[in-house]
């Protein structure tokens, strides 16, 4: 489901239900809520995933609504189906009764009757100055307020005329539509057109044209300055038109929408006549004979035609079949229970003489070891791969000991007698352990590829920077930047720039970094089309993983202050991936390196 949904059911005045919700696909549902008749609210939750056997009181007998809600909104992310399941159990109290799950299982109603109720919400004329007036170069801007609880409203339309010759088109149509549907009490073409009865206005084909768009406050006032913008998507918009109209669904754009218009004509200004309705539905049932059903496992009670001693009698039976399938299946358990602590006796013991005989040849290596060490031993291959099987060997004996004996305390010793002798032996110096300041410099050099998307937008970076480290833990970077942006209903635009950064490590693998960078980008299409410098200021942080001695993979995510909200189509959040080389290895002691595998016995 998406938007808004209703589910009937019928309950009596003090039943009790117990109430279960889940979204299949683990997305939160915005508002989930039980209207009673009087349309109060029993039952109301927010941000919701899950609801398990919730206890609801019903204090009005009637029909109760129950209704899923889910937002529409902008930024970070994309638009998403909820896909819900609802389960309602009926709890029926009877005197001297066990407690049995039931369901509640309501019948089709049937639909009798629809009604609606119209709503002229804005009828205005406003005045679009030329492109050359030196107060709003032929940009105007009109508030849209809806009606309260909009979201309930079927639909909302508008038409837009340019001057009279496109009103007094409207007018005359008026009439003839309000004629032609006299006998089902249409008062206007507007009320007409929302509810089907005719499709289309009467478009003038000479005159004025202007071009119109909607869209929030904010990319209102950039509008206005003559600045680069965003226009909603999903309402309609014109170009250039005379007039112009459509019949919409989508509600709660914003907390105000405007209807921005623009006049290209440089000598004149032009009127624009606006009008705007909404249309609510009103849904009426027929109720129909509700049947009840109780089940508990393969027991049906049918509370109209079976009496209370029945009843128990069949529950006591049901109770009695219930134990004696508890006896069998402990008797199961037991029975495979000693089954397998048997074979495991049997494989402790195996375990143990296959240890006896590993710790015998392990001896045998050490003397070899000893001899090889003096040069007794010339056949050095063929003993390292001996050295390896038997100790390969030995490892997993001793895992499956640790296993089944929950810990050998013989097995640990030796395994941390092993572990000091591996590690005496590969004691040499490693390039981490190198003094930084036997490295050539401090210079380290890299590149990122960066993204970042809307609903509607997507952006790709490229950016390679040189960096030199001040401290073996603060950096300064420069380098220029390339960025390719495509938004779903425009051409594609490349900007291009610089940027520098300060970053500082903050552990081993983590770092925080802040940004600023400047970046010459399209603004306006077509004939308006410049460029334009913005600026950016991204901070955030990021990770990084050793991949050679002087190489590493870096993540970051960054968050830019300037530019907070999505603007033009563009996210503040910004996620790049890239690779970093240091030329002098300078405050990279702590960053873990990938271990080469060591030889057993000390080669």
């Amino acid at each position: 489901m998406f938007g808004s949904f209703e589910l009937p059911y019928t309950f009596a005045q003090d039943d009790e239900i117990l109430f279960s919700f889940v979204e299949k696909n683990g997305n939160e549902l915005s508002r989930l809520e039980i209207q009673q008749p009087s349309a109060e609210l029993n039952m109301q939750a927010k941000k919701i995933i899950s609801i398990e056997d919730k206890l609801i009181n019903i204090s009005e007998e009637g029909e109760h609504i129950l209704r899923f809600k889910q937002n529409l909104y902008f930024g970070i992310g994309t638009f998403t189906k909820r896909d819900c399941q609802v389960k309602i159990k009926k709890i029926i109290p009877v005197k001297d009764f066990v407690v049995i799950d039931t369901t509640y299982l309501p019948q089709p109603r049937k639909l009798v009757k629809v009604d609606s109720t119209y709503q002229t919400f804005l009828d205005t004329t406003v005045y679009v100055a030329s492109e050359l007036n030196v107060n709003n170069r032929g940009r105007t801007s009109v508030p849209i307020f809806f009606p309260p609880e909009a979201t309930y409203w079927a639909y909302w339309a508008y038409w837009i005329g340019v001057e009279n010759a496109a009103i007094n088109n409207y007018n005359n149509y008026e009439k003839l539509v309000i004629e032609d549907w006299a006998e089902a009490k249409i008062g206007s073409a507007m009320e007409a057109y929302m509810l089907g009865n005719i499709t289309y206005f009467p478009v003038n084909l000479q005159g004025e044209t202007t071009s119109y768009f909607f869209t929030d406050e904010r990319n209102k006032n950039r509008f206005e300055q003559k600045k680069s913008y965003t226009k909603f998507s999903e309402v309609k918009s014109g170009q250039q038109v005379r007039a112009d109209y459509a019949k919409m669904q989508k509600w709660g754009l914003a907390d105000t929408m405007y209807l921005c218009f623009l006049n290209k004509n440089n000598v004149s200004g032009t009127k624009v006549h606006i009008k705007m309705a909404a249309l609510k539905l009103k849904h009426e049932y027929e109720e129909q004979e509700d049947n009840m059903v109780i089940t508990k496992k393969a027991l049906i009670i049918n509370t109209d035609a079976m009496s209370i001693e029945a009843a128990k009698d069949s529950i006591e039976q049901l109770k009695k079949e219930v134990a004696d399938a508890a006896i069998k299946v402990e008797e199961e358990y037991q029975t495979a229970l000693a089954e397998l602590d048997s074979s495991k006796a049997e494989k402790l013991a195996q375990l143990d003489q296959t240890q006896k005989s590993l710790e015998t040849q392990e001896k045998r290596l050490a003397e070899r070891d000893a001899a090889l060490v003096e040069g007794n031993m010339t056949d050095k291959e063929d003993y390292i791969k001996e050295v390896f099987v038997l100790r390969d060997k030995l490892s997993k004996a001793e895992k499956e000991l640790e296993t089944l004996k929950g810990g050998d305390k013989k097995s640990q010793k030796k395994k941390g007698g092993k572990q000091k002798k591996d590690k005496s032996r590969n004691s040499e110096k490693t390039p981490e352990n190198k003094d930084s300041k036997d490295l050539p410099n401090n210079v380290y050099i890299g590149g990122d590829v960066g993204f970042s998307f809307t609903d509607r937008a997507f952006d790709v970076r490229l950016s390679p920077f040189i960096a030199y480290y001040f401290t073996p833990k603060l950096s300064l970077a420069i380098g220029p930047r390339f960025e390719y942006h495509k938004n779903l209903d425009r051409a594609a635009v490349f900007a291009y720039g610089g940027r520098a950064f300060v970053r500082y490590d903050v552990s081993r693998n983590l770092f925080a970094h802040v940004e600023l960078e400047a970046m010459s980008r399209q603004v306006g299409s077509g004939d308006d089309a410049t460029r334009q410098w913005d600026l950016g200021l991204p901070v955030g942080g990021g990770y990084r993983q050793r991949i050679s001695q002087y190489a590493y993979f870096n993540v970051t995510l960054l968050f830019d202050v300037l530019n907070s909200s999505t603007t033009n189509g563009r996210s503040p959040f910004t996620y790049r991936g890239g690779v970093t080389y240091d030329l002098g290895g300078i405050g990279k002691e702590g960053v873990p390196k990938v271990k080469k595998p060591k030889l057993p016995g000390g080669f």
